[in-house]
């Protein structure tokens, strides 16, 4: 998956090992597997309180040429602030390897950026 390598590549998402999750922006990871040839079957996002702020969401693509499906799911991190992602491409989850040291140091991402999956 060119574009979704490319996101790692370029310091955009980056392996937490001790949360088996990647810190990323949960949008760029789904216009990566777009890119790759996903289209979108289904996407959620869970809400909390009055203001209505996104905690986390779901989002599930196709790819038509195979019948692979893709799942990139997002939680939000309070302390320290983070959006924790998952992806599961074809049955098995993309994992980062647990020796590579941090690309970037914690930095809050803004959920709105996120909500626009």
């Amino acid at each position: 998956m060119v574009h979704l390598d490319s996101l790692e590549h370029h310091g955009a998402m980056y392996w937490r090992p001790e949360q088996r999750a990647w810190s990323a922006d949960p949008a760029e990871v789904v216009k990566a597997l777009q890119k790759d040839g996903f289209r979108e079957y289904k996407h959620e996002v869970v809400t909390r309180g009055r203001s209505r702020t996104a905690w986390g969401g779901m989002w599930q693509g196709l790819d038509p040429r195979n019948g692979t499906m893709a799942t990139v799911t997002w939680v939000m991190h309070m302390l320290p602030p983070d959006i924790y992602v998952f992806i599961e491409v074809g049955g098995r989850w993309i994992e980062g390897r647990a020796d590579e040291s941090e690309s970037r140091d914690d930095a809050t991402r803004s959920l709105d950026h996120a909500l626009a999956v």
